[in-house]
């Protein structure tokens, strides 16, 4: 075997979905004439022995781990696994972490070779080609979007982004078959099973200082054409019984030029198929017109990416939006729409105090919005509030423990905030938006199935536990 992808070993992994960044990896990997395979340890119920075994079974030329920040630990624990189980093979991690912080990844994974950066279908395949022809001489020129160790330094090449979206092959996805994975879906709640994630636009122009979007995925909005999506679309109905689809973009709808194209030509199909926005939207991206056109083209569910309750955070995270403007976003899809919606908050942003943390949480309560994802802040590395949280030495980057870098862990709280008192807080603030009838009553009407329970169930004791 040429490659083998792996997603982390994480028995409290959010969710159990196909990654569609392996699977375009991998379609582009054959597409250059490798063998690739992709093994998904959150749904297998891998652990590092199992890991090990099976590289050790394989002997892959090339053994690839995607990464998150809050998985960097026991991602390091992985490629060390791989390297004992096989001395020889290049060892390669990619996903969000490493390609904010390539210099901090290397030194806390010292068996990896390779740390890619961003967009890696161009890449992958070019290392793939040059590690096959047994490594002649340096790494060449061409092969971007990485960092390694070149005597004694770390090198960082800066990622060329691929201009045409529509120069990629279609996800690899009789690697990870969606109808043989759990009724589970990104953002939780989908109208039918099986659901599968699907991405139509890459990057955003918003330089929102707690994202990292525009540094993985680039500045400027690249979209597949609308043949592309229906012909994937048409494959995932057909081949996989796909019944709803995940629109994974990070602000799909900013062109409403391409997004009313893509909604009209689905509502024109004879068989409509049903849609999420489970990362969000942006308030300032939606009017009367284009929710009309996404609801009669099967949409479902929208997030929004509300954030804050109070205009002074909502500056501070340069979301270039106001209290007042998600108000009459919500209010205009409520009440021209049937769509569902999500609200995505972050409470303990730096700057804040309890009093603005309550003014979130009384706002998003008071929000008619059918769910919310209450977020406590996250200092992820490379972002911009990150560094200036290093700068303030609120941070020291020697010092970041890993997994606490998730939504449901206090992992900086504010000044004088104990942190149980936060994560307190953070159950609080889900007891309290839930326990209005209404949304008790909507929430048990969205259960699909006794798996799609128990993956709730699942989620729910992660965030007590």
């Amino acid at each position: 075997m040429d490659v083998l992808l792996f997603t982390p070993v994480d028995p409290f992994g959010y969710q159990i979905i196909p990654d569609l960044g392996l699977m375009y990896l991998a379609s582009a990997l054959r597409r250059a004439g490798h063998s690739v395979a992709i093994k998904d340890c959150r749904k297998e119920g891998w652990d590092l022995a199992a890991v090990e075994d099976y590289v050790r079974a394989e002997q892959p030329r090339i053994v690839g781990i995607k990464c998150y920040s809050n998985e960097a630990e026991v991602v390091a624990r992985m490629v060390k696994a791989a390297r004992q189980a096989c001395p020889e093979a290049v060892i390669v991690v990619g996903g969000p972490h490493p390609s904010m912080d390539p210099r901090g990844t290397l030194p806390l994974m010292p068996e990896a070779d390779f740390v890619f950066i961003g967009e890696a279908e161009l890449s992958l395949p070019a290392l793939t080609k040059w590690v096959l022809k047994g490594r002649p001489g340096p790494v060449p020129e061409e092969i971007r979007g990485i960092a390694f160790r070149d005597a004694g330094q770390v090198v960082v090449r800066e990622v060329a982004l691929m201009e045409n979206l529509d120069d990629l092959p279609l996800p690899a996805w009789d690697l990870m078959r969606p109808d043989r994975y759990p009724d589970e879906a990104a953002g939780i709640f989908v109208p039918a099973f099986p659901a599968a994630p699907m991405s139509l636009s890459r990057g955003c122009p918003f330089r929102c200082s707690y994202c990292g979007c525009r540094y993985i995925a680039g500045g400027k909005i690249r979209y597949r054409t609308t043949s592309s999506i229906l012909r994937e679309i048409e494959m995932l109905e057909t081949e996989y019984g796909v019944r709803t689809l995940t629109f994974v973009d990070d602000n799909f709808t900013w062109n409403k030029k391409k997004a009313m194209e893509l909604f009209r030509a689905l509502a024109q199909r004879p068989s409509k198929i049903r849609f999420t926005f489970p990362n969000g939207v942006r308030t300032d991206g939606i009017d009367a017109e284009i929710l009309q056109a996404m609801e009669e083209a099967g949409c479902h569910l929208t997030a929004l990416g509300i954030e804050s309750g109070n205009d002074e955070t909502l500056v501070r995270m340069n979301k270039q939006q106001t209290r007042a403007q998600i108000e009459e976003a919500v209010k205009l899809i409520r009440s021209r729409t049937r769509i569902l919606v999500t609200g995505f908050f972050i409470l303990g942003y730096p700057g804040e105090g309890l009093a603005e943390i309550e003014e979130t949480v009384r706002f998003a309560v008071s929000l008619p919005i059918h769910h919310a994802h209450f977020c406590l802040f996250i200092p992820i590395p490379g972002t911009p509030v990150y560094e200036e949280l290093v700068k303030q030495g609120r941070v020291r980057p020697d010092q970041v423990c890993f997994s606490d870098l998730t939504i449901d862990r206090a992992s900086l709280p504010p000044p004088g905030v104990e942190r149980r008192k936060m994560m307190r807080l953070h159950q609080l603030a889900y007891f309290r938006f839930y326990s209005r009838p209404w949304r008790m009553v909507s929430l048990l009407g969205q259960i699909r199935s006794l798996s799609h329970l128990r993956m709730i169930a699942r989620r729910t004791l992660n965030l007590f536990r």
